[in-house]
């Protein structure tokens, strides 16, 4: 996921009605989450599955290139493609960030398309790794 400042020939989207279908797009997503152990840590994943983890994330969320108009907040962007998401998203993760914290936090921002952090589901990933500065 890129903010504001992206690919500016996307198209905008509305975050989805809460009440309309919140409940599907989560149990889709979760249905066709990738194929790889949750407990494999993000700095171990090979090409191909840091791609799969890209794919199902931008389906998630709807689709490469898409934007997420976020009421009060800058405008979210899905990344424009599978190379541009596994660059943005697997740049220097944290050695203790698992597959399972990033699609955990993946599912707590479908109900809001991403325009939401939930900190308590997505700390893990988007925390700064110990000693950064």
């Amino acid at each position: 996921m890129v903010e504001a400042g992206a690919d500016s020939t996307a198209d905008v989207v509305e975050p989805p009605d809460q009440a309309s279908g919140e409940a599907e797009s989560t149990a889709s997503a979760e249905a066709n989450e990738p194929t790889i152990d949750r407990k494999t840590q993000l700095i171990e994943l090979t090409a191909g599955q840091k791609g799969a983890l890209c794919d199902w994330q931008n389906t998630a969320l709807g689709g490469y290139g898409k934007v997420t108009d976020c009421p009060g907040l800058p405008a979210m962007y899905n990344a424009k493609n599978q190379a541009t998401c596994v660059v943005l998203a697997f740049f220097e993760p944290c050695p203790n960030v698992t597959v399972g914290d990033w699609e955990t936090c993946v599912l707590a921002m479908l109900p809001s398309m991403g325009c939401d952090f939930p900190s308590a589901q997505c700390s893990a990933v988007y925390k700064l790794c110990p000693g950064a500065e």
